[in-house]
């Protein structure tokens, strides 16, 4: 098959193409991703969806004082009336009741005057579910804003062990080479040369393992965003050192605490259903009635009247049902206060210990600092006594090793107050945590 300049002009396009793109890393801050997370989220868009269903859940219990007007039309034929016969004698008549053909329209309007609370009942239950939906939409979103905030820092944190480890090697290529130096010159032996060979093939592999952990991070905040698993992302934002807020923190409008108060008052909701099955309803209706023949039966005529009226109503079981009920509605309320008091001694108690947890973050990663200037300074002075032939290649290797520990400890203790710092802000209910750096 002959191959013409075209076709090769589109697949050197084509190939060009694929390598950009694979080489290409789409630079996202955390600001965007939080953005891109909300955007795709399933879970929040179904709370969304179910927060609208309650509004208009609670709209239309709100539409239940309003007057009602119902309209009735219809239209038949019967092949067959009554008739009306008189024989007096002589005297004979006969004549139907009614006619063959019948149309009838009628039009009411019904205003409720006294339901003894069963539409402030259903109105209160419906605006108790509506901000019940509300937190729960609330603490999807928080709970979306937190995984980004943790996938996103993973990632960052594997940026940085990538980066520790790659300098590991470096530092172990380096040590190498004056191995192969000193062995030149007769200073070192044959084990040594081993020994370097036998680091840089674990640093090596080092950096290996931390490649493929920051491709798995990647690809888990990839889906998290919606986005192709195929994309390449980078962490274009710098986290800010680590630093401790002295002031005390305050508990906000938690999604869970919302949840539970909406519960109380859907209970008290109950309770006033409960109790208006025990009196009376009354309304009142005003009506239109058009047709033919309407009131007359004997005219074949079109008419109307006008109606206007009251109705009461009461019903009650004989064995105390609606006792029962009400009683039923009560314990209820019990029920949802109990769990309004559980579910916020829980939060306070989340609260205090995200607090500590945070607070050993802050002095791990200072402990942390501190052992890493220490083993860069060691690693400095043990080069340099490496090469004036005062300290083996060995306890160079370890020191280097100890440094590599040091710095991956360092990065690891910043990104991990990041994260504590994050579930704090989730403990809380603060607003930053759908914020960025």
């Amino acid at each position: 098959m002959k191959i013409r300049p075209f076709m090769l002009t589109a697949i050197l396009l084509l190939v060009i193409l694929m390598i950009v793109t694979t080489a290409y890393a789409r630079d996202l801050s955390l600001s965007d991703a939080l953005v891109l997370a909300g955007e795709h989220s399933h879970s929040l868009k179904k709370a969304q969806a179910d927060r609208m269903a309650a509004l208009y859940g609670a709209k239309a219990a709100r539409s239940g004082r309003l007057p009602t007007v119902s309209i009735n039309a219809m239209g038949t034929y019967i092949s067959e009336v009554p008739s009306l016969d008189i024989n007096v004698g002589a005297f004979s008549m006969s004549r139907e009741v009614g006619t063959h053909e019948n149309y009838q329209t009628d039009l009411r309007l019904t205003m409720p005057i006294y339901t003894g609370g069963r539409i402030t009942g259903g109105i209160a239950a419906a605006e108790a579910g509506l901000s019940r939906n509300r937190a729960l939409e609330q603490a999807s979103s928080d709970a979306v804003c937190f995984m980004t905030r943790y996938s996103y820092l993973r990632l960052a944190r594997t940026d940085q062990e990538v980066t520790a480890v790659e300098a590991s090697l470096a530092r172990i290529r380096l040590v190498q080479a004056d191995v192969q130096a000193l062995h030149a010159a007769g200073a070192a032996d044959s084990v040594a040369l081993l020994e370097a060979e036998l680091a840089v093939t674990g640093a090596s592999l080092r950096v290996t393992t931390a490649k493929n952990e920051r491709r798995a991070a990647e690809i888990e905040l990839s889906i998290i965003l919606g986005l192709l698993p195929e994309e390449h992302l980078a962490a274009s934002d710098t986290l800010p050192q680590p630093s401790i807020d002295q002031q005390v923190a305050i508990l906000g409008a938690k999604p869970q605490i919302e949840v539970a108060r909406a519960g109380i008052e859907h209970s008290k909701a109950r309770v006033r259903l409960a109790r208006s099955a025990m009196v009376p309803s009354l309304l009142v209706f005003a009506g239109y009635s058009y047709g033919k023949p309407n009131l007359d039966r004997f005219n074949d005529n079109w008419n109307d009247y006008w109606t206007v009226g009251g109705q009461l109503s009461w019903s009650f079981n004989l064995g105390r049902q609606t006792t029962h009920e009400s009683q039923r509605a009560k314990w209820h309320l019990r029920s949802a206060q109990r769990e309004h008091d559980r579910v916020a001694e829980e939060l306070d108690r989340e609260v205090l210990l995200a607090r500590q947890k945070l607070l050993l973050a802050y002095e791990r990663w200072v402990t942390t600092k501190s052992q890493n200037r220490v083993a860069s300074d060691s690693y400095r002075l043990a080069r340099a006594g490496h090469r004036e032939g005062a300290l083996s290649s060995n306890r160079l290797l370890e020191i280097e090793a100890s440094l590599t520990e040091a710095e991956s400890s360092e990065a690891a203790a910043q990104v991990d107050f990041h994260i504590a710092q994050a579930a704090h802000y989730y403990a809380l209910g603060s607003d930053k945590l759908k914020r960025g750096f």
